[in-house]
């Protein structure tokens, strides 16, 4: 996931520059903020640029979910 370039509501343009399984840190003109993972993408505060990353992000997501029996 590193690398990706996502879109923030408030935030604008950002890369994706740490992830695990808990947080996402993406470098912004304004600085690195740090988000929860994966409820920043659940709650849509961030998006991936590109439309099928999103899917697969969003694939991945529901998938965990359903492992872990959160959906």
């Amino acid at each position: 996931m590193v690398g990706i370039k996502v879109k923030h509501i408030s935030f604008g343009t950002g890369r994706i520059t740490f992830f695990d399984e808990k947080y996402i840190l993406v470098e912004f003109a304004a600085g690195e903020k740090k988000f929860l993972y994966p409820d920043a993408f659940k709650k849509s505060f961030i998006a991936a640029e590109d439309p099928e990353i999103q899917r697969r992000i969003m694939e991945e997501i529901e998938e965990i979910e359903e492992i872990e029996g959160i959906a």
